[in-house]
């Protein structure tokens, strides 16, 4: 038999391919090998638990290539958009706001200090929907908008009374994108010594991206690449600078970012984008570890999957303000920019009554032995001694350029007299 039919088999049913096909991974065979991992990683999600199991085989190449298999899916996870599954006619909109979050993990509020929310009954019909476009359509029944806090330390969005707006709206995985205007700008430059008049056209679309609350973005290009504009004549439209841009770390409380696109001016008769198409390169963690330290005058490291963590110095410098200084050191490589090792691990400082202290971070460095933190910490509420460090660390980083489509983006078509 072919080796690519011995590794379809079209007729099984996705957990008889996976069985049939995981031994494979173990295969003298180098195209048995390559197929079988290309079909299973197809059949992601109906392929792991079995995989899982075999990444503690007895055969090295089959457990290597089940985990790495397994790390591939996990990471896959990271951009897929919270699952919605709801079915609900004339019911409050605050109770399904309610249920989007607690399916979701995602942290929603239905109004605060600066505005109202609508509480308008809703219908909605959806099974495993992707969450802002959900988000969006109880949004359109109800009146009313989210945005994030004002507040940057409240995590989450809020939903205020008000309308959408038209922008033109995209969905990828974990992000909604809008199109939140688009500029002509017309320029006369006359030159007194020749007496010639120039005349420039330039044209730009500024875009807003949002990402799901339970998300966690460290990294992104600091601009979109444009793939592909089409407008409504049909002429194509390219951008006028090139590359993506640098890389920036996202700071945690950070769930929202506004960037322009400079195109080459579209004809004046096209009406709008027909298609709008851009690639934005993202950096994303998931799948957090968990541990605490309890003497924080110890100077023994702790180690838990590849993290080995020492509280190098901890002392009260006022009343109610500790300093620390922290080593963290792994076997995960070092991301790109070299920040956003900063940016995807957490640290949380509690007293004896399990108040939070507010955190400062004096400043930080790469060093040979690690990551080394210096940072301060304040109690807000409360005299208690600070008693436990939390400190959470991705299990998984991954990167990725996720492409994002709008259509129907509508364009200025009034020209100056």
């Amino acid at each position: 038999m072919a080796v690519a039919a011995l590794v379809r088999g079209q007729e099984d049913g996705p957990q008889a391919r996976a069985a049939r096909l995981i031994p494979l991974l173990g295969s003298p065979s180098y195209a048995e090998r390559r197929l079988a991992t290309e079909e299973l990683e197809r059949l992601g999600p109906a392929a792991r638990a079995q995989l899982e199991q075999q990444a503690n085989s007895s055969d090295p190449e089959l457990r290597r290539r089940a985990r790495d298999l397994v790390a591939r899916l996990r990471a896959a996870d990271l951009w897929e958009p919270g699952p919605v599954t709801i079915s609900c006619r004339d019911e409050s909109a605050e109770k399904v706001l309610a249920k989007l979050a607690q399916q979701t993990g995602n942290r929603l509020a239905a109004g605060d200090h600066y505005a109202s929310f609508q509480d308008k009954p809703v219908s909605l019909s959806v099974t495993s929907a992707p969450f802002w476009s959900v988000l969006d359509e109880l949004c359109r029944q109800s009146g009313n908008h989210v945005r994030p806090h004002y507040d940057h330390r409240k995590p989450g969005f809020v939903a205020v009374a008000g309308p959408m707006g038209q922008f033109p709206l995209a969905y990828a995985g974990p992000i909604r994108g809008r199109v939140i205007s688009a500029r002509r700008v017309f320029t006369e430059e006359l030159d007194h010594q020749t007496g010639n008049a120039d005349v420039t056209h330039n044209f730009q679309v500024t875009m807003q991206f949002t990402w799901e609350d339970r998300w966690r973005l460290v990294a992104h290009r600091s601009h979109v690449e444009l793939v592909e504009a089409i407008t409504d004549t049909g002429a194509r439209v390219a951008a006028t600078g090139s590359g993506c841009g640098d890389w920036e770390a996202t700071t945690e409380s950070t769930r929202q970012i506004s960037m322009p696109l400079s195109l080459q001016p579209p004809p004046i008769v096209a009406k709008q984008l027909d298609m709008l198409k851009v690639r934005w390169g993202l950096v994303a963690v998931g799948d957090m570890g968990t541990f605490e330290a309890t003497d924080l005058s110890a100077r023994k490291p702790l180690t838990q999957d590849d993290v080995r963590l020492t509280i190098e110095e901890f002392e009260k410098v006022g009343q109610g303000r500790y300093r620390m200084t922290l080593l963290i050191s792994r076997d995960l490589a070092l991301p790109e920019p070299r920040s956003v090792a900063m940016h995807e691990n957490e640290l949380e400082l509690y007293d004896a009554q399990d108040q939070p202290l507010r955190k400062f971070v004096n400043q930080w460095r790469m060093t040979e032995a690690g990551l080394r933190i210096q940072a301060t910490f304040t109690q807000e509420t409360g005299s208690a001694e600070p008693k436990r460090l939390r400190f959470s660390y991705p299990r998984i980083r991954s990167q990725r350029d996720l492409e994002i489509t709008f259509r129907d983006v509508p364009l200025p078509t009034s020209r100056p007299e």
